[in-house]
């Protein structure tokens, strides 16, 4: 039978090491398109990485999702660190399309993923080597770690031979703490692996739904399953449940409630909510009304008289969402889009471990125009019939004459010249931007900014690398001189 998507939950601070950083030179490269291939790619940035000795540094000036259409992306500069310094897990995606394995890293090498989301990736023993594993990413002996990144929809296929590690598979040793790793999926003719394969050394309080394929989760506050009895990690669809990036919110009978080291956990979860009593395992701590917390999931503001449209739950999986207190703004209502699974996906192949067709997927969004300006505060309840959760949110609506603020400075080298047609770029916690021009001067200027958000601001012009790199603001008034300054670089 087919089985449900496979999704991998991993804590706010998943970092999955195995050796230290050098202390050569850092080349840095820009990453300025969402195409797979030619000038300004990541394939290309990797490539150039490979070929050097350098400790480098790729960067993003563009958000949104990169689809490989040109098979995995191999890191192989032996010896040297690569460090791949996406802009936040919810503003930038690479996937593999559910047809390539997303990222390999070969033996030797040194490897770095900060702030992005790794997806839909398919290993198969076509992909390289005579085994499907690894779909996210396969590491070969190289030395890998993992911050602030999301992993969603990987999956490894071996069904002419073995399949280990539907998101992740690590042939070196790797060190794991107050992490979760289940719902994953694996097919073969010997499968192994569906959450991780390889050798860990567990720090403690880890929740790992099938251990199959690995070993070292022995530590103490482990919890852990196998194939033939997994452990269900109890969470919700990967959703908008607060915060800057996606996540899976726990069910209130979740064995990874109460079940962590609060002393290693960071104060606040992957969305800013703090601790309720000891820490929750992974990258969620429950925290709502229901349980006593007291955190409240910011949307994305709106303004009178704008359309609004903002999907709060991608895939509701079997589970149905009702408001159920508050109100949302005149004006706007919640809505499903319901659509057939795509049975011939490969990602939804057959599985051997008596999983159920996928239930349609539906986006919950919330959408029309807001009517009144103020502040609006509603809860969200998911429920599956025995099983529900309550998520607290909060959505302003600007008045028709708020004005907004400017955000202004200068783009100049060490020598006070401006780099020839260097645009900066404006971005918000939800993945809109807006774009300017330098003028001759190197100067430049956002104008009705909306007050109290929080702001990427990055800058690209072709030979050159920019300090700092990425400046944050959330402006309440006219922010001025936010500079930066232009090296050449490769």
């Amino acid at each position: 039978m087919l089985r449900r998507m496979n999704l991998l939950a991993i804590a706010a601070l998943c970092l999955l090491v195995a050796g230290t950083w050098g202390t050569v030179r850092a080349a840095t490269y820009t990453v300025s398109t969402l195409d797979d291939f030619g000038a300004g790619s990541l394939r290309e940035a990797i490539g150039l990485a490979n070929g050097t000795p350098d400790n480098d540094v790729i960067n993003f000036s563009v958000n949104g999702t990169i689809t490989l259409a040109n098979g995995e992306l191999l890191i192989a500069n032996a010896g040297a660190l690569s460090i791949i310094n996406g802009p936040g897990a919810n503003l930038l995606t690479v996937s593999g399309g559910g047809v390539t394995r997303v990222f390999r890293i070969g033996s030797g090498a040194n490897a770095t993923f900060y702030g992005l989301t790794i997806a839909n990736g398919q290993a198969t023993p076509a992909s390289s080597f005579n085994v499907g594993a690894g779909g996210g990413i396969f590491n070969y002996g190289g030395i890998l770690s993992v911050v602030n990144c999301t992993f969603y929809g990987n999956h490894a296929n071996g069904s002419s031979g073995n399949s280990r590690g539907g998101g992740i598979y690590n042939s070196t040793v790797a060190n794991i703490k107050n992490t979760i790793i289940a719902g994953n999926s694996v097919t073969g003719a010997v499968p192994a692996g569906p959450d991780g394969a390889g050798n860990f050394v567990s720090q403690g309080y880890n929740l790992i739904g099938k251990t199959d394929g690995s070993t070292g989760f022995t530590a103490t506050g482990d919890q852990t399953g196998t194939i033939a009895a997994p452990l269900d990690a109890q969470f919700l669809p990967l959703s908008n449940y607060g915060g800057t990036t996606r996540t899976h919110a726990l069910l209130p009978n979740s064995p990874a409630i109460n079940a962590g080291n609060t002393a290693t956990s960071p104060t606040l979860d992957q969305r800013g909510a703090g601790r309720i009593g000891t820490a929750d395992i992974g990258a969620f701590e429950l925290n709502n009304t229901a349980n006593g917390g007291a955190f409240v999931a910011l949307l994305p503001r709106s303004a009178q008289g704008q359309s609004y449209n903002f999907a709060l739950i991608p895939n509701n999986g079997a589970f149905t969402y009702t408001r159920t207190a508050g109100a949302l703004p005149n004006g706007l209502s919640l809505g499903s889009s319901f659509a057939q699974p795509d049975t011939d996906s490969p990602l939804l192949r057959s599985a051997k471990d008596g999983g159920s067709l996928l239930a349609p997927a539906a986006a919950v969004t919330i959408s029309g125009t807001p009517s009144m300006p103020g502040a609006n505060s509603f809860a969200l309840t998911a429920s599956d019939g025995a099983n529900s959760n309550i998520t607290n949110y909060q959505l302003d609506i600007l008045g028709p004459t708020a004005s907004g603020v400017a955000v202004s400075g200068y783009i100049l080298t060490q020598l006070g010249r401006a780099p020839r047609n260097a645009t900066v770029t404006l971005t918000d916690l939800y993945g809109q931007a807006q774009t300017t021009t330098v003028n001759r001067f190197g100067y430049y200027q956002f104008t009705e900014v909306a007050a109290g958000q929080t702001y990427f601001v990055t800058v690209e012009a072709k030979g050159y690398n920019f300090m700092p790199p990425t400046a944050v603001v959330t402006p309440g008034f006219d922010v001025e001189n936010l500079d930066f300054t232009a090296f050449a670089g490769r």
